[in-house]
């Protein structure tokens, strides 16, 4: 019921396609018309009667017409809609809607309903996307499901893009299942040609932008999720969320803040923009403030999942306020060495403290043995290589440690105040290369923070 010069101004568009669908039975009748925002005047309308089956072939016409109407050359390509059962893609668009709410429960209500969808027509390629997709959240977002889910998230992937390798969607997707798994190179090769496919594809640019910001190119990382964030409005706090910590990694901790708020403002209970406010309060040294977002984090749902995450923040600044986190997730039945590391170090150190060498050292290796038989040893993610600096550095492996450190360094890592802060680290924060490889980051950082600053005032002016 808005006003269309209102949507016009907000959505920084000129026209708007708006219309209704009303069904009954076998039946339904769609309303169309194409709106000039600035005007108000009606460039093209049409109402259809048709029968449910000809539901892709209304989708054509109005997609052509459209077209025409505006004298717009997509890709110099056909508009064309690819063609399932109804009731297969009935289940896609309502699964669709409850997973773009970003909740937990309407993300595995969509699960339900996509299984349903890929049950009626097995080579609908958008339902194995979203499918994937969904179940990629369940993992990252909600810790629903193991790390090891992600196996599934790639095979669902590559199934989606063997049924339609020309949508940019679908190839940004399996882009993503091999950035999860440290393989940079695989995942720009696809990132690339989704962009190749549609440069003004959301899901294109976004996935460009995590490559870039993971591998460690934050300034050039910001403006395709600007973009995203343009070109998909409906989802906005997703990407305000990987702008926030685009800042947060540049130490530009205010802007960080304002983004991740914007979140809550919309959705009060958001896990992981509250667990990226958390971490916020490392940079400024706010342990009371810290501990009021994991307080929220917990309330509002106190998983393994949480549990794990509450004693890793509070573990960089005060590690007697971390352990309870640690024991409590260590002791529950679903604990896992792949997933929960962060508490399998807390553990360990807490062992190495005691002067229980031999079990601590039993922990580190399970942990060890568990990432690297999931992600491999060799790889080109520096995240990943934080992780087995801990556990040699632990272990009391040094120069094993430093090798790795250089690696985290030499694939991008940006996170010195966190390396820094690291207990699990303190073995080898004096070691002359760890504090070389340190500055190195800090400086790269400082050279991209520099970037950015002079990037948003030359924007600032030319508004």
């Amino acid at each position: 019921d808005q006003d269309i010069t209102k949507i016009g101004v907000e959505l920084k568009v000129k026209n708007v396609l708006e219309g209704s669908i009303r069904k009954s039975g076998k039946t339904f009748r769609i309303t169309a018309q194409l709106i000039n925002t600035e005007t108000g005047a009606h460039i093209w309308s049409e109402t259809y009667d048709r029968d449910l089956e000809d539901i892709f072939k209304i989708q054509d016409e109005i997609a052509a017409t459209v077209t025409d109407k505006l004298k717009v050359t997509l890709l110099g390509l056909e508009l064309k809609s690819k063609e399932t059962n109804t009731e297969a893609y009935n289940l896609y668009l309502r699964a669709k809607a409850l997973y773009n709410q970003a909740e937990k429960d309407k993300n595995e209500q969509a699960i339900v309903l996509l299984k349903k969808s890929l049950k009626i027509d097995s080579v609908f390629a958008q339902s194995w996307e979203l499918l994937g997709s969904a179940y990629g959240k369940s993992i990252s977002h909600y810790g629903l499901r193991p790390s090891s889910a992600f196996d599934s998230v790639f095979v669902m992937a590559k199934k989606a893009y063997k049924l339609d390798p020309k949508s940019a969607n679908i190839v940004s997707n399996l882009a993503y299942s091999y950035l999860i798994y440290g393989n940079y190179k695989e995942s720009k090769s696809y990132s690339e040609k989704a962009l190749e496919l549609n440069e003004n594809d959301p899901s294109a640019n976004n996935m460009y932008g995590l490559i870039l910001r993971n591998s460690g190119e934050l300034d050039k990382a910001i403006p395709y999720f600007e973009k995203t964030a343009q070109l998909d409005p409906i989802r906005i706090d997703v990407f305000n969320y990987n702008l926030g910590t685009c800042y947060q990694m540049l130490e530009m901790i205010p802007e960080a803040i304002h983004y991740y708020k914007t979140i809550i403002e919309n959705k009060p209970y958001d896990p992981i923009t509250l667990k990226q406010l958390a971490e916020c309060m490392i940079y400024t040294n706010d342990k009371e403030q810290m501990n009021s977002y994991v307080a929220k984090l917990l309330k509002g749902d106190n998983n393994l999942f949480n549990t794990d995450f509450a004693g890793k923040v509070s573990s960089y600044l005060d590690l007697n306020l971390a352990m309870p986190y640690f024991e409590k997730a260590f002791a529950h039945k679903d604990f896992n060495y792949l997933d929960h590391y962060e508490t399998a170090f807390g553990i360990a150190y807490k062992y190495i403290k005691e002067g229980k060498v031999k079990e601590a050292n039993e922990i580190l290796n399970k942990t060890y043995e568990a990432n690297v038989k999931e992600y491999g040893l060799d790889i080109d993610d520096s995240y990943l290589h934080i992780i087995y600096a801990q556990v040699e550095a632990m272990r009391g492996n040094i120069d094993k440690a430093i090798e790795h450190v250089e690696k985290m360094n030499a694939y991008g890592f940006t996170l010195d105040r966190f390396a820094r802060l690291d207990p699990f680290l303190e073995n080898i924060h004096n070691h002359p290369t760890f504090i070389k490889v340190m500055k190195d980051v800090e400086d790269r950082v400082s050279k991209m923070k520099n970037n950015v600053i002079a990037r948003d005032l030359e924007l600032m002016k030319k508004k």
